[in-house]
């Protein structure tokens, strides 16, 4: 009898831990699948599709994902002064897109913070795909204005699952099918030893 009172105190402490276990788990698995968003990761896996001189500036235009497809689209922008080659951190940028017909569809403001003033970023959601141009409208007290004019092809979205989605869907199942197994498994024991 005393063995099994000692077994049952056990058992809780037990099976309290492993419910820990399982619940960290589950929010690693939870913390990959959604991604924390964070423009220095967006700087880094962006694609730079666009670099041009114009009106004074240099700017280098970025997208993710690459190529752009229909859905979000992420833009990171990078302005430099032509003749000192120093960053422009004062510029007010906005994004324009125009459709295939040359009308205006989407617009976007893109900021940058005082932890990376060097890079501007905006997000625009692309409905269609196609061929769409870009207006990059820039001002800056010291370099004045200009628009730059990028092209750009916005691809249909694929609908094939992408393998970071996989195997974040295999860990939850494991860790769904290891609970209830370990569940199952505790309450047929406590049954055969009661």
């Amino acid at each position: 009898m005393a063995s099994r009172g000692k077994s049952r105190s056990q058992g809780p402490g037990s099976a309290g831990r492993q419910v820990g276990v399982v619940a960290a788990a589950v929010a690693l698995l939870t913390a990959l699948a959604l991604g924390l968003p964070d423009s220095a990761r967006a700087q880094v896996e962006a694609t730079e599709i666009f670099r041009h001189s114009q009106g004074g500036y240099e700017m280098g235009l970025a997208v993710l994902p690459y190529p752009p497809k229909v859905g979000h689209v992420h833009f990171s922008i990078t302005l430099s002064d032509v003749e000192t080659s120093s960053d422009v951190t004062d510029a007010e940028i906005t994004i324009v897109a125009n459709d295939e017909g040359g009308e205006p569809a989407y617009q976007a403001l893109a900021l940058n913070t005082p932890q990376e003033p060097r890079f501007y970023e905006a997000n625009i959601s692309f409905k269609a795909a196609g061929s769409w141009s870009l207006e990059v409208r820039v001002d800056s007290p010291r370099l004045g204005a200009t628009t730059f004019s990028v092209p750009m092809e916005v691809e249909i979205q694929s609908i094939a699952a992408a393998p970071e989605g996989t195997l974040v869907f295999i860990g939850l199942m494991v860790v769904l099918v290891g609970g209830a197994t370990y569940v199952w498994y505790s309450a047929r024991r406590r049954t055969q030893g009661a």
